[in-house]
């Protein structure tokens, strides 16, 4: 591994390094009390970066304020760190070298995972009795986990990936699902190993351009929309087909049912939340036995973190970034794009860089050759 760290950018790559190992340990045996530390000084020697190198006009500062109070304010409602900490971590490596900031990704990821493992075979900190598998505190993130190792590798090393190393990982797939027993990952990650099969030897990219702008559209609709039908009927004017709104609730449940009941409980959290612009206000009289943190509808989350407002924002950056990428002809990174919007559906991998790490895509529309210049959309010059 070769990346190249200059003295102007050093404190922001220590940073990222801390990034890195704090979510690496989240949901995790190794996920100690003083693990939020961590985030804490990352943030810091991030903010002390972008003082530090960045020449800001009076209308950047205007933009990042007004930026950073809507943020501030997300967090005071939600009491979510995730959206604060997503947006100062682009924000701080927006002039790095993307494919420097994914190895480090990559290459952190296999260490951590390999630490967490370690610790659970010695029994450190087994406070997941009865759901943890190999240290992690579900199966199904194991196995997102190492779906997210499979693609940042992709990713990377896409020049170096032949049948050998496809036959090798889709043997890590399965032997993955025999180990966390986790059916959605073993779908969702056998339909990811498909798309970069047919890429490699086939010509899919219009496909993965439909599948990079609209899915992410489409599959949060079909989330809120199905979670709420478990108990209403949406269809309005369809009840005149005789039948038709019974059939219709059986073919939702029995989804629901195949999916360990994830709409039902993404219905209970949005039903007793005030869904606001900037995120959402629990109802803790109501909600006292649960959080929206284990809801694992990543759209439903996104809804709930982000709000109506900031849902919007997210998708539409995210169609911006597919754009981009799409202009740059960078189709792995649109297979990514795709693996990261289906796994949204059955696990909460959307707003987090713990798991989606198309995030780090973003910083692309900072740099040249992009029509898409996030400052330019304001009209301000440097």
């Amino acid at each position: 591994m070769q990346i190249e760290i200059s003295k102007k950018n050093i404190l922001i790559y220590i940073a990222f390094v801390l990034i890195n190992l704090y979510y690496g340990f989240t949901d995790t045996v190794l996920n100690l009390g003083v693990n939020f530390l961590i985030l804490i000084a990352a943030l810091g020697i991030t903010f002390i970066h972008i003082i530090l190198n960045n020449r800001h006009s009076m209308g950047k500062l205007a933009v990042i304020m007004v930026l950073m109070v809507m943020f501030g304010y997300n967090y005071y409602i939600t009491k979510d760190s995730r959206l604060l900490s997503l947006i100062v971590t682009i924000y701080g490596i927006k002039d790095l070298n993307l494919n420097n900031v994914l190895k480090i990704t990559f290459y952190e990821k296999i260490i951590t995972t390999l630490l967490v493992m370690a610790a659970s075979f010695v029994g450190f900190g087994d406070f997941y009795a009865g759901r943890a598998v190999l240290g992690f505190s579900h199966g199904n993130l194991l196995m997102l986990t190492i779906t997210v190792i499979i693609l940042l590798y992709l990713c990377i090393y896409w020049n170096k990936v032949n049948g050998k190393i496809f036959a090798l990982l889709l043997g890590i797939i399965f032997a993955s699902f025999v180990v966390t027993g986790s059916r959605t990952g073993l779908v969702i990650s056998t339909l990811i190993w498909a798309m970069a099969f047919c890429y490699k030897y086939f010509h899919i990219e219009r496909l993965l351009e439909i599948g990079g702008k609209y899915l992410p559209f489409i599959l949060m609709f079909l989330s809120v929309f199905l979670s709420l039908s478990t108990t209403r009927n949406l269809l309005g004017v369809l009840n005149k087909i005789p039948g038709f709104a019974e059939k219709f609730q059986s073919l939702v449940l029995f989804l629901d049912n195949m999916l360990s009941n994830r709409f039902e409980l993404a219905n209970l959290l949005m039903s007793n939340s005030e869904i606001k612009l900037l995120g959402s206000v629990r109802d803790e009289g109501a909600l006292s036995i649960y959080q929206y943190l284990v809801v694992d509808s990543g759209y439903v989350q996104l809804l709930l973190v982000f709000g109506i407002l900031g849902s919007l924002i997210f998708l539409i950056l995210n169609y911006i970034m597919t754009k981009e990428l799409i202009k740059r002809k960078q189709y792995v990174y649109l297979i990514a794009v795709v693996a990261m919007a289906l796994y949204g559906f059955t696990e909460n991998s959307l707003c987090s860089l713990k798991y989606n790490f198309t995030l780090l895509f973003f910083i692309q529309l900072y740099q040249p050759d992009t029509k898409y210049r996030l400052m330019n959309m304001f009209h301000i010059k440097k």
